[in-house]
């Protein structure tokens, strides 16, 4: 939800502040490499939020409604065992999924605040900084990923099975 009202807020004030022809991409010697009006730009960016949000909407719908044998998941044994464990998974991959949500979000509105402070003059007028922003955008995703299927889903530690011990130190 956060996510959503700071992109929505960045929507808003790019709507004010960009000039009328933005530069969206810098070349070199400070030319435009891309540009865009600012009504393109914020359609586009609200038409990718509105896009996003669709998706998180559908894949919630698809995960109440797939049967939990189709569900792919690491330890798929112990996560289908009982209906707990099936509610557990489900709220897991919600929770997951929301978060790369989110994310997603946030990268739009990093993406508006690098048009905004990248137009002519400003800070962030360099060809590479969109590229960066992207680029640690996948990144992030990658090690999410790869986090929700190794630690994500790992089975709970079992407790050690208690027994009383005699003297002798034998069960």
């Amino acid at each position: 939800m956060v996510a959503l009202v700071v992109t929505g807020i960045l929507l808003l004030i790019v709507s004010r502040v960009l000039p009328l022809h933005a530069a969206v991409l810098w070349g070199e010697n400070g030319r435009r490499a891309l540009s865009a009006s600012r009504s393109d730009l914020v359609l586009g960016s609200g038409i990718a939020v509105l896009a996003i949000l669709v998706l998180w909407v559908v894949a919630s719908i698809v995960m109440v409604l797939v049967p939990a044998r189709h569900v792919l998941v690491p330890h798929a044994t112990f996560w289908k065992s009982s209906k707990a464990r099936v509610r557990e998974m489900r709220h897991r991959y919600a929770l997951y999924f929301s978060r790369v949500i989110a994310l997603t979000l946030f990268f739009v509105s990093a993406e508006l605040v690098v048009a905004i402070a990248g137009q002519q003059g400003g800070p962030l007028a360099l060809w590479w900084v969109p590229a960066f922003v992207s680029l640690v955008y996948v990144v992030l995703l990658l090690v999410f990923a790869v986090w929700i299927f190794t630690d994500g889903f790992a089975q709970p530690a079992q407790p050690a099975p208690s027994g009383k011990v005699s003297a002798g130190g034998r069960r």
